[in-house]
């Protein structure tokens, strides 16, 4: 999708450069978030957990995780998978549906995140 966020993550899922649009995203400057899990720059209830993004037991079914994984595994891109980013703490979760779509350059993995709004919703019902 033009114009969507895209993050380029290492097979771990760690930030290695994000776009001009990603950064508008996430809603952080560049420089702290370089080297992060993507887990902790999204706010990602489980990745504030006792082992943090990636370590936890609800991280094995995270379909960002799996995608990256898959894509850097394969080579095979992954389209417009749905997404459910857990936002918050334990106690006070907000759920925020994204398309996730992956394909990979070297060693490294783009994340394009699309945000799932009743628009987008509609167009990939068709």
């Amino acid at each position: 999708m033009p114009g969507a966020p895209v993050i380029l993550v290492n097979k771990d899922v760690r930030i290695h450069d994000v776009s001009f649009e990603a950064v508008r995203f996430i809603g952080r400057p560049l420089d702290p978030i370089l080297g992060i899990l993507a887990g902790g720059t999204q706010g990602c209830t489980h990745a504030g957990q006792p082992g943090g993004c990636g370590r936890t037991v609800w991280c094995s079914g995270c379909a960002i995780r799996n995608a990256v994984r898959t894509t850097y595994e394969t080579g095979e891109p992954v389209d417009r998978c749905l997404a459910v980013l857990q936002q918050g703490n334990p106690e006070e979760t907000r759920p925020i549906d994204l398309l996730i779509s992956t394909r990979k350059a070297g060693s490294i993995i783009l994340v394009s995140v699309e945000p799932v709004d009743a628009s987008t919703v509609e167009t990939t019902a068709i």
